[in-house]
């Protein structure tokens, strides 16, 4: 088995932390009114203050876990250039810069963009759950409550909210125990009606389905946390570089490389 890079070992270390903020980030999306859900602009905002942890009950915001990650990436790029200095070695030659403007600017940058994605993935998940339900015949007040389990889910992800429901209200509970991210707790409970040959209350499919709703948004955050911490450490340990380089520590031509996710 090949031995994980250190980068990826940071990235690896900050997952479980950014995944719970990223959690409760995307979460909050459900606090806000119809009326918000309409406006782009009051969905930013709202995962902005989620983001930064502005007056919210957290040890630390997704920010600071962030930054936390990129600094840690940083000072293994110092590491990593040990012995390669030009004149000296770079680990008494040179102090990571976590103040300047090209750090704070990249991470603001990458929250910000982040921001716009979840805001376009949601503005997606809505219009589908809105096509859906009129399509259902859903009256607004009912659509209104329809849109509430898909926020902070992709479009593709509202997609499979809605046809695990389906699946489930028509009877083809195989095809529901085949979900991966279904929550196996229920499966005694659909295996039962599959023998049976029996339907499942609309009170039992309705928490099943928002189990899974839950689980969706779980690996979501996952997902997002693993992407970001891995960018987040590479950034670090690619800006000590660029900065050793500036300071005449390194020279212009040494190549620099970028490790990617790989899942």
């Amino acid at each position: 088995m090949a031995r994980k890079s250190k980068i990826r070992e940071i990235a690896d270390k900050a997952t479980a932390s950014l995944r719970r903020e990223t959690y409760r980030c995307l979460l909050s999306l459900r606090k806000l009114s119809t009326a918000d859900l309409e406006s782009d602009t009051a969905i930013q905002a709202q995962l902005l203050k989620y983001f930064l942890g502005a007056g919210l009950e957290t040890s630390r915001s997704w920010k600071e876990l962030y930054t936390r990650c990129f600094r840690a990436g940083a000072n293994q790029g110092l590491e990593a250039l040990r012995g390669r200095a030009v004149k000296k070695d770079i680990s008494t030659s040179m102090t990571f810069d976590a103040v300047n403007p090209n750090v704070v600017s990249a991470i603001q940058q990458n929250m910000l963009s982040l921001i716009t994605s979840i805001t376009t993935d949601t503005r997606n998940a809505i219009r589908f759950a809105v096509t859906t339900g009129a399509q259902g015949q859903l009256t607004v007040a009912q659509q209104a409550v329809a849109i509430r389990p898909v926020l902070g889910l992709t479009g593709p992800q509202a997609r499979a909210l809605a046809n695990y429901r389906a699946n489930l209200e028509t009877g083809n509970y195989r095809q529901t125990l085949q979900n991966a991210l279904r929550d196996k707790r229920y499966d005694q409970r659909t295996l039962r009606a599959l023998k049976e040959g029996t339907r499942l209350t609309r009170a039992q499919i309705d928490t099943i389905v928002a189990r899974y709703g839950e689980r969706l948004l779980k690996h979501r955050s996952e997902v997002i946390a693993r992407t970001e911490t891995l960018r987040a450490a590479n950034a670090g340990q690619l800006e000590t570089w660029r900065q050793a380089q500036a300071q005449w520590l390194l020279p212009d031509s040494m190549r620099m490389k970028w490790l990617v996710a790989t899942d």
